[in-house]
């Protein structure tokens, strides 16, 4: 703790205000995100929302801030202090409902709406008012502190603060605290904040703020490529986001890397770096390895992240430096960081949500390449034509754009080339109808696969040798041979559990993908051979806790857990909360939980282990044997049941491989870490 408070004591109070609103900004939005994901079913959507709306709540502090500006001094310091004592009241609601571990959505009377219309009304009931305060603190600090051209190194310093925040989350917040306490200790954090504040309002109150009379106004011109300058740079971080950890390679927190590049290069820009012809020229080059690596032939993962990486850097480095140059002088400060704001939201915005509306695949990332290719070579010739004759750009410029449009043009042509291919919220899915069977892909994940010779054989990761058929082959020949089975399936993919129904059987399938069902049923059969197949659509864990609420308990002989979508985790599945409901519906003593726990990047066995060690369950470790079954897939899977005799059957035994021996702290619904559990594949091989 000393050695923070001497860290910060090298600050001015404007440079400490400034960083730390910025790093609690972040901070909040981590943390209300990472509560609200168990709450509204865990997937991405949560977080696409939980970041569209701090997106527009930083819009709206650059707009009040504007506003605000406009006005006397003394009006200015009045406002924002009352701005802030009202944001006090909903963060002190909010860690205190947190805190006693009451329903937030219920506290705050927000509840039976759509998932997204209801995350996003509950974050302008709770978080809203303090996250536009904060957001507001850059524009309006800099203005009380007017200092002319370095005002704009605290903008640098504030994108600093944004790094230090997305940082500290994962590898130090995350780790070492429970939602709860994360809540409790950003709230006191805020009241610090607020204070410190207003001890620095009313330290500059008799100050009034320089003017510049004489500055000359701001063309629509201007505004416009600002404007379209900060766009292109959010638009590319988002697009590589979403290619890298869809496409390339999904690993959990892969998605932190081109953030933090973007910020970075916002600090580095806006203290007057990185506006060099070195830099064009790693733009151009970048963009060209990015246009040649789109390739779908090229599976190198580490390659491509070594170039596309670089791509978003040099790119946002390049133009967030033109942006420093065409800053404004005088009095048009805020609405330049309006106009940044505006445009760093419009290019978030168009691809988390215009692009899955426009596009079936991820054509956001090869636009972006392919324009950010032309751009930088337009930048790189434009700098050097002061020292080439005026029409050698000219030239070079409409080689470069009919060579790239040749390029592009043949690419196309084979990258987007698969039929039935569909995207929406929930990512991108493939059905691949080839001469002997029928795949299903999501992102590059296979979720089922039929062959069409015989379309009642299970396959992929349910064949007779794996862990469900062995599961299906205890209950029906050991437990329960008398009775017709019913079964619970967290995760439809093709349906493929269903060819082990038999008359009088009961399937139920949780699905959150409502265009999973039709899938299911129109690509595949699995489905029309079982009578008593029904599917709920919804999250699951949620879908569960409804009904356990209205008492229907004790039901399932099989519960099955399978609904990683590619290789990420729904947290609030594998949960200490998760497994209590599970167990609820659970018919007999001997019935078993099975977790689907192949990943490429995630230990989740050793996860799920510590759940049943915490829920007194037994456990054992199974893994597929592709050389026994020719449909089969390489699996592991983790059962679990609370009759300890159930694995020591033979067909268990004889599959089963040694029980991992590190086991992780057990996740619950408020805390969660990853980093354990992360298992990282080589450099260069897929």
């Amino acid at each position: 703790m000393k050695q923070i408070i001497q860290f910060f004591k090298r600050f001015s109070p404007a440079e400490t205000l400034i960083f730390s609103s910025a790093a609690l900004y972040f901070l909040l939005e981590f943390i209300v995100g990472k509560y609200l994901l168990p709450i509204f079913g865990g997937s991405w959507a949560v977080w696409i929302t939980v970041l569209s709306f701090f997106t527009v709540a930083l819009l709206l502090g650059y707009v009040y801030a504007h506003w605000l500006t406009k006005r006397t001094v003394a009006v200015q310091q009045k406002m924002h202090r009352t701005l802030l004592l009202v944001a006090l009241v909903p963060a002190a609601l909010v860690g205190i409902a947190i805190m006693s571990g009451a329903s937030v959505p219920a506290y705050f009377g927000v509840g039976n709406l759509p998932p997204a219309l209801e995350i996003i009304l509950l974050l302008l009931c709770t978080v809203g008012i303090p996250a536009i305060a904060l957001a507001a603190t850059n524009t309006l600090v800099q203005h009380w502190s007017y200092e002319n051209e370095g005002t704009y190194r605290l903008y640098a310093l504030s994108n600093a603060g944004s790094f230090v925040g997305l940082l500290s989350y994962p590898f130090l917040v995350e780790p070492l605290f429970s939602v709860r306490v994360q809540a409790v200790l950003w709230v006191i954090a805020f009241v610090y904040f607020v204070y410190a504040m207003r001890h620095f309002i009313l330290h500059t109150a008799a100050i009034e703020v320089a003017k510049d009379e004489h500055h000359t106004p701001v063309s629509v011109s201007r505004r416009l490529t600002w404007l379209g300058l900060a766009a292109f740079p959010a638009l590319l971080m988002v697009a590589t986001t979403a290619q890298i950890t869809h496409v390339v390679a999904p690993i959990p927190l892969l998605w932190m890397v081109p953030l933090g590049l973007y910020l970075l290069s916002y600090v580095l820009a806006f203290s007057g770096r990185g506006g060099g012809k070195v830099v064009m020229t790693l733009f151009v080059l970048s963009a060209g390895g990015s246009l040649y690596l789109l390739d779908a032939s090229v599976h190198v993962y580490m390659l491509r992240l070594f170039v596309y990486l670089p791509l978003l850097f040099f790119a946002s480095l390049s133009i967030h430096a033109l942006l420093y140059r065409l800053r404004p002088h005088g009095g048009a400060l805020s609405s330049f960081y309006l106009y940044l704001s505006l445009g760093g939201a419009l290019g978030t915005l168009l691809v988390s949500f215009g692009a899955p509306i426009i596009f079936n695949e991820l054509w956001e990332f090869p636009l972006a390449v392919f324009a950010a290719f032309l751009g930088g070579c337009a930048l790189l010739l434009y700098s050097a034509s002061a020292h080439l004759s005026s029409w050698v750009p000219r030239v070079l410029m409409v080689a470069v754009a009919f060579g790239a449009g040749q390029f592009f043009y043949a690419f196309t042509q084979e990258y987007f080339g698969f039929e039935g291919v569909e995207r929406n919220f929930y990512g991108i899915t493939t059905v691949v109808d080839g001469p002997d069977k029928v795949t299903l892909l999501h992102e590059q994940t296979v979720h089922g696969t039929q062959l069409k010779f015989d379309e009642r054989v299970p396959t992929a990761y349910f064949t007779l040798h794996s862990a469900i058929g062995r599961t299906f082959g205890y209950q029906r020949v050991v437990a329960h041979p008398d009775r017709p089975l019913s079964v619970g399936v967290i995760g439809l993919g093709a349906g493929t559990m269903a060819a082990y129904c038999r008359p009088g059987d009961t399937f139920v399938y949780y699905e959150i993908d409502a265009r999973m069902e039709r899938i299911a049923r129109n690509d595949f059969t699995y489905l029309s051979h079982c009578p008593g197949i029904e599917v709920r659509i919804g999250d699951g864990r949620r879908l569960m806790e409804q009904e356990v609420a209205a008492g229907q308990t004790g039901v399932y002989d099989v519960l099955m857990v399978d609904a990683f979508n590619d290789d990420n985790i729904p947290a609030h599945l594998v949960t200490v909360e998760a497994l209590d409901v599970y167990g609820k519906l659970l018919r007999e003593k001997d019935s078993i939980i099975v977790f689907q726990a192949s990943n490429r990047y995630i230990a989740l066995a050793p996860l799920v282990i510590a759940l049943a060690k915490e829920r007194g369950y037994f456990a054992v470790v199974m893994e597929g044997d592709v050389s026994m079954d020719t449909a089969s897939l390489t699996s592991q899977y983790v059962l679990l049941s609370k009759d300890p005799h159930v694995f020591s059957q033979k067909l268990f035994l004889e599959a089963s491989v040694e029980l991992p021996k590190y086991l992780p702290t057990a996740w619950t619904d408020t805390y969660s870490n990853i980093l354990p559990l992360l298992t990282l594949p080589s450099p260069f091989r897929d």
